[in-house]
């Protein structure tokens, strides 16, 4: 509910932007902020507080860096673990081979 009251405040308030590209991307994603971060944006769009949008973009830019970085790292785990199940199979068929040859 204060979702959307936020969400239709701030629209509002970015209907009288002249930045018709920002108001636009706004508008788009404000249903992908928190009700924390959609706060943010409120206050700063109503005050023209910059240090609530800088903490804002400061705090996203880190959470995606950590996002990234975990993304990064179960990539790597992945790609272990394929190389370890494709050692495995050689080993299997190595094995397999040895005892027909036998």
């Amino acid at each position: 509910m204060w979702k959307d009251i936020l969400i239709n405040r701030i629209r509002k308030i970015v209907s009288f932007l002249d930045d018709k590209k920002l108001s636009i991307s706004l508008e788009k994603n404000l249903e992908f902020f928190s009700v924390k971060d959609l706060e943010k944006i409120f206050v700063f769009l109503e005050k023209s507080d910059y240090s609530m949008i800088y903490d804002l973009l400061e705090d996203k830019r880190k959470e995606y860096e950590f996002l990234f970085e975990k993304i990064n790292i179960l990539k790597w785990k992945i790609k272990l673990e394929k190389n370890k199940k494709k050692e495995e199979l050689e080993t299997a068929e190595e094995n397999v081979e040895s005892l027909i040859n036998f």
